[in-house]
């Protein structure tokens, strides 16, 4: 299971998406995000799965604000999430 945007961790019922998928055992393995909205209950959530976060690459964060790309590495490392450029 993919989830992607816009931005899956607006949606108000992510954490419901989540656990439903556990109690049908199917597997969540990536989501696109930006992480701008990532709590500590959401990373709790996603470290269970294991899961892996995509960001947009760092060549094409010429589109964001400047610093975007650093912040988005600090928020993955503070909450120990996996993250794939």
């Amino acid at each position: 299971m993919t989830f992607s945007g816009g931005e899956p961790l607006l949606h108000k019922g992510f954490l419901t998406l989540t656990d439903e998928l556990r109690k049908r055992r199917m597997k969540f393995c990536r989501m696109v995000t930006n992480l701008y909205h990532m709590t500590p209950e959401l990373a709790d959530e996603l470290l269970a799965y294991n899961g892996e976060i995509n960001s947009p690459d760092r060549r094409k964060c010429v589109f964001f604000k400047e610093g975007y790309y650093q912040r988005f590495l600090d928020i993955a490392d503070k909450y120990g999430l996996y993250y794939d450029l």
